[in-house]
């Protein structure tokens, strides 16, 4: 007898094991053979090939993303962003600046590539200058683009009274034009991006 069980449960069980009792010359039914296949077939384990792995389901959902419109147009944004700061942060030869490990800079200030704003409104060099990572003394401002004409080197001119931007490499030679756009963030990528073709 069960002790666990409260007294008045005593015959609802006894009644339950004896319905369980079965006769002696009682068969149990046949099994539906379709039912066999699919229980077979729930539990089988699958082949190495056909399951997906956990890196498989990354590497697809990496996949996806990358291959979005979104995600190129940032990836582009980044990519010029970098190439324009390797040409602009050149080293230059002041002191602070030197290559210690293989003796003085090959560069000095001269060769740095320079972006000069010819008739730029108001506050737009100083906003290039506080929102931008390009290396101090890069941008310089000119009344006219006459001013900008007997100047050496490699060079950037914003002109905002034309809306071009050129490019000019160290030969003097014009190399590539864009408009101006409207936003100083268009701006800031409009130059890195004629800065990566001088």
């Amino acid at each position: 007898m069960n002790l666990d069980l409260p007294q008045h449960l005593h015959a609802t069980r006894d009644l339950l094991m004896g319905s369980m009792k079965t006769h002696s010359s009682e068969q149990a039914p046949a099994l539906p053979a379709a039912l066999l296949e699919d229980l077979t077939r729930s539990v089988a384990i699958q082949p190495a090939e056909q399951r997906e792995s956990h890196f498989a389901r990354v590497f697809e959902s990496f996949r996806s993303m990358v291959g979005s419109s979104s995600f190129g147009t940032a990836a582009a944004a980044i990519a010029v962003l970098a190439v324009a700061s390797s040409v602009v942060l050149r080293p230059d030869a002041s002191p602070s600046r030197q290559d210690t490990f293989r003796g003085a800079s090959a560069y000095s200030a001269a060769d740095t590539t320079r972006v000069f704003l010819v008739g730029a409104p108001a506050g737009t060099l100083t906003e290039l200058e506080s929102t931008t990572d390009f290396e101090d003394g890069v941008f310089s401002s000119a009344a006219t683009l006459l001013d900008t004409a007997d100047l050496k080197g490699a060079r950037v001119i914003v002109d905002f009274q034309s809306g071009v931007i050129t490019g000019i490499n160290t030969k003097g030679e014009s190399v590539y034009h864009t408009d101006v756009p409207e936003t100083s963030s268009g701006l800031a990528l409009e130059i890195a991006s004629v800065l990566t073709r001088l």
